[in-house]
């Protein structure tokens, strides 16, 4: 009986891992924002390109304002032991502030926060 326990609670451990890797990958659409002005006030677009540049080279997280939802989604880098420490999560998305992108990845949402884990990424036209 304390086998059966074990395994069926390893399973209903493992269960939320396997049902997030299930999940498909998607594409997103969007401009390439500093987080700091947009969400203070709604800063966007050609009249705030400078600003944004200066915000996110000073450390402002930069993320993708989905033209969908229009909700932020903050990048994330795939995690393993040696490729994400000491990198910002915002590296892929820094050619790009001010920009339309099309990010295609493995969406993550956790705590009322979206996010990508980015596969790809290219201007949008």
């Amino acid at each position: 009986m304390k086998t059966a326990r074990r395994i069926f609670l390893a399973l209903a451990g493992a269960l939320p891992l396997l049902l997030a890797a299930e999940t498909p990958p998607v594409t997103i659409t969007g401009e390439v924002v500093d987080t700091t002005c947009y969400l203070l006030h709604e800063a966007a677009g050609p009249e705030h390109l400078d600003c944004a540049i200066r915000c996110v080279k000073a450390g402002t997280p930069a993320a993708i304002l989905d033209d969908r939802t229009h909700e932020l989604v903050f990048p994330l880098t795939p995690v393993s032991a040696q490729s994400h420490h000491g990198k910002r999560p915002d590296e892929a998305l820094l050619p790009y502030v001010g920009k339309r992108v099309r990010a295609r990845g493995q969406p993550v949402r956790r705590g009322g926060v979206n996010a990508l884990v980015i596969e790809k990424i290219e201007e949008a036209r």
